[in-house]
């Protein structure tokens, strides 16, 4: 999942959630959902959940298309806004920043097994005081 994904999932679940009204706020529905009474002014049919499913879809569905789509090439990083991508950035490398050492994991397949080959390089932080130290 990346930004592009859960920014329009998330707009779509308020736009459909508020779309079907709120009475604690007194707000009118402005779509009307299957099942909806006029006279009370009421919705019987799941909005809500509907909201959720289609929040879920879109932030899969628009992730992999953005990660497809930038990652392909088709196109280009420039338009990148959230910066998601780069170009040494791929599916093989994931770096992780976790307190003054970097754990590399790297996906190498050797010809026999396929195994994957996990490496940790310690960086030393002259500035950082240990507790022991104290």
């Amino acid at each position: 999942m990346n930004v592009y994904g859960v920014s329009v999932g998330y707009m779509l679940a308020v736009i459909l959630r508020l779309g079907g009204g709120e009475s604690i706020i007194s707000l009118d529905p402005f779509i009307y959902y299957p099942n909806y009474i006029a006279a009370e002014k009421r919705q019987l049919f799941p909005f809500k959940t509907l909201a959720m499913l289609c929040n879920f879809a879109a932030t899969i569905l628009i992730s992999e298309l953005t990660h497809y789509l930038f990652m392909s090439g088709t196109l280009s990083l420039r338009w990148d806004c959230w910066k998601c991508f780069s170009e040494g950035k791929g599916d093989d490398d994931i770096s992780i920043e976790l307190e003054g050492s970097a754990v590399k994991e790297a996906m190498s397949s050797d010809a026999e097994g396929g195994d994957r080959a996990v490496t940790s390089e310690k960086k030393e932080d002259p500035d950082s005081v240990q507790l022991g130290e104290i």
